[in-house]
């Protein structure tokens, strides 16, 4: 059986089956303004999909990062994924809350995206 553990966005944009604004999947998305949601439509889409996992793409100290759940503060947007954040791919990036983070971009960082757990190593 393969790992399909998230450790890169990549991973995430493979497994976690991201959503479009009509419920569709979006088997290899672009960039990230093809499927980062505004607060409208992120209450649309919570209504339209209730199952779907809501994650919040946020900027935190020049690196975005997608976290699981609602977030308000450095809010870019919303994102919608058919896998939720229980499923075991995430465990390699959960923190001690129970909370998943995802690296999706780093300006100090080589152009591979990478993982980071911000709430484990103090910061």
């Amino acid at each position: 059986m393969a790992d399909t553990r998230v450790k890169t966005f990549d991973d995430f944009a493979e497994h976690a089956r991201i959503l479009d604004v009509n419920g569709n999947i979006i088997i290899c998305p672009e960039n990230r303004f093809d499927f980062v949601f505004e607060a409208d439509d992120a209450s649309k889409m919570t209504q339209l999909n209730p199952r779907s996992q809501l994650w919040t793409m946020v900027e935190y100290e020049g690196s975005e990062y997608l976290w699981s759940g609602f977030h308000l503060v450095n809010r870019m947007g919303f994102v919608f994924t058919e896998v939720t954040v229980s499923d075991p791919m995430f465990d390699g990036c959960r923190d001690e809350d129970g909370m998943v983070e995802i690296l999706y971009w780093d300006e100090t960082a080589k152009p591979q995206a990478q993982m980071q757990t911000l709430h484990g190593n103090g910061k």
